[in-house]
């Protein structure tokens, strides 16, 4: 591969051939990467196939970092053996999909994100018994926090049935019919609600940190508490996705805001969803708002247009599950 590669050089490269260009190790591999996405990310190239290359560099980082992890145990900081079935390069650094637990490996100096994350979780109050039996399945459970040289690895059950919804979606060929957006939605918005009792801001929902059971229609959120502030406090960090839909109060002041965590739900609906010209007029509409009221109002909302777009309810079969995703 020549050391500017083009356009159609780069689109030419199929996935099965993803370590020809992103040869070496994981971190040579973001290495390579970041190299190639920093020349062609749209915001800065104005090249006519510039988004075609950035996403297919995308994927084919993703398929070398998947060809790694098929090949032997990952080494986790504080020596941990680690196998994984799937390997994400996230913004503060690596998610590893294990057949047990969720491996989230923040990158050396970011530390303090991956305390900040344990401690919010251990933090989080259910208002009775009951409560606590529905939304402790969609909430994290740390395992282990170690830390290193080579950065901070923190643990987290996953439960089998547990795909991340960033696997989900490109199995599905890169978007989710209108009625599985509906039910992430749903479950999304009633996660915002617990959030909203606990007067915490996620700050980081999203395809990377959000995970789904389509047999059963559960919505969990195991990732991105990095990000998590109590409402009105200064917010430690918010990764590029999370600032492009923040209100404009926390961008000046820096202080969390719930309507953040209602903006990354619409957001995260949009990129699931793919073409909103495609979806019932009521849920395009709601996808595309900007202003919003407090998690619960929105949630009695949120009823209202699934009505309007679906009519009565009715279980939404998803034909995908865990076991043949991380084979």
């Amino acid at each position: 591969m020549p050391a500017s590669p083009t356009a159609s050089a780069l689109l030419a490269v199929p996935l099965e051939d993803a370590a020809r260009l992103f040869p070496g190790d994981a971190a040579a591999v973001r290495a390579g990467y970041h190299r190639l996405a920093i020349q062609w990310h749209p915001d800065h190239c104005q090249a006519p196939m510039a988004d075609a290359v950035f996403s297919h560099l995308t994927r084919l980082r993703d398929a070398a970092l998947r060809g790694l992890a098929d090949a032997a145990p990952e080494v986790l900081p504080g020596g941990r053996r680690f196998q994984p079935r799937r390997r994400h390069a996230i913004e503060t650094g690596t998610l590893l999909v294990g057949d047990a637990a969720w491996a989230w490996v923040i990158e050396p100096g970011q530390a303090d994100l991956a305390r900040n994350a344990a401690a919010r979780i251990a933090g989080l109050r259910f208002a009775d018994a009951a409560m606590r039996a529905q939304m402790a399945p969609l909430l994290p459970q740390v395992l282990s926090m170690d830390e290193g040289i080579e950065g901070t690895a923190l643990l987290m059950r996953r439960e089998p049935t547990d795909i991340l919804l960033r696997d989900t979606v490109e199995a599905a060929g890169g978007a989710l019919g209108p009625r599985h957006v509906a039910w992430i939605c749903s479950g999304l918005l009633h996660l915002a609600c617990f959030l909203a009792v606990n007067r915490l801001v996620h700050g980081d929902i999203g395809p990377e940190s959000v995970c789904i059971a389509p047999e059963s229609h559960r919505v969990g959120l195991p990732g991105g508490w990095w990000y998590a502030t109590p409402e009105g406090a200064p917010m430690p960090a918010l990764p590029l996705r999370s600032v492009d839909v923040a209100p404009a109060a926390l961008l000046d002041d820096g202080l969390a805001d719930p309507a953040l965590d209602q903006a990354l739900i619409r957001r995260t609906g949009r990129e699931i969803a793919g073409p909103l010209a495609a979806l019932p007029p009521p849920l395009a509409d709601w996808l595309g708002q900007e202003r919003f009221s407090d998690a619960v109002t929105e949630y009695g909302r949120w009823q209202q247009v699934l009505e309007a777009s679906f009519g009565p309810r009715r279980f939404a079969v998803l034909d995908l599950d865990a076991r043949s995703i991380y084979r």
